[in-house]
């Protein structure tokens, strides 16, 4: 991984996908015991593509930001680019003088061995403080036999912050190899990070359990899921229990240690072919923090026309986060997204609902998108916080 100590300097057209991992994690990732966000930004593909937008918002602290975008192909079936920048007044989170770029490179030698180049740089001010925040990266996948599967990574971060400098090297490996109904991985990052995993499959069982030991400490992981097939959809009971360091609490004199989080977790999950899936989890935390928690998902889709969905969770604790931030005891979402063919055009529109215990916000968005030949116009309004002093968002895209 390459991590980004302000992701939010990021410009929109720059990401791909967004994932939330929750409950049971990766051996590989590390100080992440109550989630973790993983970004991954486009890259090029084999037609030449062309993207510019603009943003305005009536934020009394927002204003207008400008980004483009391009990725293609350089050697056919071989190497891609892609390439992106922006600039501005970020429209919802009070960044002034926001500018930014990012580059990648995709080589492809043949089906089994893919390299990435990437770089990201971007600063802003947020109120009366510089951000500063930069991600260089080089990895390699390769898949040197049917049963055997290698990945590495060199990756450089920093981050500025008045007179605050944050870095982040990491040299990293990681060899995969399938035995049987086993798949046994074994890596590391650094020298003092390394992990030792098995990933088991038989019948209507998976089991994943690893270890890892870092910062002189040995951390174990497993995970557990038993298939309860239906002939109606996919479902399943998990079960997880792990061991992940959290930052240190406090600045001490000397060298600081950093705390234990444990983390068990149970919960349920079950899909409706492509049509929805749900899933509730709960979870005790014990260690570096005591909390009980109750996560619930729930998403449901119609010929990829409707869509709807909802989370909740409840969090029970006294202490604060990692970072000394307060828990909110409640968090809810409701969202109902639809997509509909108008003359020719596609129209799509969502309502999105969220309560933090103390608040209800309503947003809302619409996106109409007129083709024309080889080019497509996007006009998309936003609508933050409509039912009390409504913040409102307009940006366009032409894509190529």
């Amino acid at each position: 991984y390459t991590a980004m100590f302000y992701p939010s300097l990021l410009g929109e057209d720059a990401l791909d996908e967004v994932t939330i991992v929750r409950g049971a994690q990766p051996i590989e990732l590390d100080r992440v015991g109550t989630g973790v966000i993983l970004a991954r930004t486009r890259s090029g593909v084999d037609e030449l593509f062309i993207s510019l937008r603009g943003t305005h918002s009536t934020h009394e602290d927002g204003g207008n930001v400008l980004e483009g975008a391009s990725g293609g192909r350089i050697v056919k079936e071989r190497l891609w680019f892609f390439g992106a920048g922006w600039g501005g007044d970020a429209t919802d989170i009070s960044l002034h003088k926001l500018r930014g770029f990012a580059a990648k490179l995709t080589g492809q030698a043949g089906a089994s061995h893919q390299l990435i180049a990437s770089h990201i740089d971007a600063d802003a001010r947020r109120d009366a403080f510089h951000l500063g925040s930069s991600a260089s990266s080089l990895r390699y996948t390769g898949v040197l036999h049917q049963r055997l599967t290698v990945e590495g990574i060199v990756s450089r971060a920093k981050g500025d912050s008045e007179g605050v400098h944050l870095s982040d090297d990491v040299v990293a490996a990681k060899v995969s190899y399938r035995i049987a109904d086993h798949v046994i991985s074994a890596g590391g990052s650094d020298v003092d990070k390394v992990f030792l995993s098995d990933r088991w499959a038989s019948g209507r069982w998976t089991v994943d359990a690893g270890v890892r030991h870092d910062d002189d400490r040995t951390l174990t992981r497993i995970a557990l899921a038993f298939d309860l097939r239906s002939a109606t959809g996919s479902h399943a009971i998990v079960a997880n229990w792990g061991e992940y360091l959290e930052p240190p609490q406090a600045a001490q004199p000397g060298p600081t240690r950093s705390p234990v989080l444990r983390v068990a977790g149970i919960g349920y999950t079950s899909s409706l072919e492509s049509s929805g899936t749900a899933r509730i989890d709960l979870f005790h935390y014990d260690g570096a923090r005591e909390m009980d928690q109750a996560q619930a998902d729930l998403r449901y889709r119609i010929f990829d026309r409707f869509e709807a969905g909802g989370s909740y969770v409840y969090s029970r604790t006294d202490d604060p986060g990692p970072f000394g931030e307060e828990i909110p005891e409640h968090l809810a979402s409701v969202r109902i997204g639809l997509q509909l063919p108008v003359a020719g055009h596609e129209l799509a529109a969502m309502a999105f609902e969220r309560y933090d215990s103390l608040n209800w916000t309503t947003d809302l968005g619409i996106r109409y998108e007129i083709p024309y030949r080889r080019v497509a116009l996007t006009l998309a309004p936003d609508a933050a916080n409509v039912l009390d002093a409504a913040e409102f968002r307009l940006w366009t895209r032409i894509r190529r």
